[in-house]
């Protein structure tokens, strides 16, 4: 199961709305519905916060300026041993459905990647 969840912010492109709600805060959402534990959110954190502080701690906002350091930030990052961990770009735009199906997915990764295909 996954208890982690990394959010990464590279730009303002997860304000985007979908039915009134931030593609951002849809994503911490669905995490948190599906039993996710952490959500941390790394990168232009500053914009972020207003619309995340009711559903993640403070301490999980991890501010870094320069979006081609997300990778070496991820690298670096204090994760459990085996843990696994999901990383999605906060401008990813999912419904529950394949969010769920994407998550139920097994395929023993430790790291799963949330992107877009095409």
């Amino acid at each position: 199961m996954i208890k982690t969840a990394i959010i990464l912010v590279p730009d303002n492109k997860g304000l985007q709305t979908i039915f009134k709600v931030p593609a951002i805060r849809r994503l911490a959402l669905l995490s948190l519905q599906r039993g996710i534990a952490e959500v941390h959110v790394i990168g232009h954190v500053q914009m972020t916060k207003p619309i995340l502080s009711d559903l993640i701690p403070k301490r999980n906002f991890h501010q870094v300026s320069d979006p081609a350091l997300l990778e070496d930030v991820i690298q670096a990052f204090p994760f459990p041993e085996g843990e696994r961990v999901l990383i999605m770009k906060g401008n990813t735009i999912i419904h529950r459905h394949s969010f769920n199906r994407f998550l139920e997915s097994n395929n023993g990764l430790e790291f799963y990647y949330l992107e877009a295909e095409g």
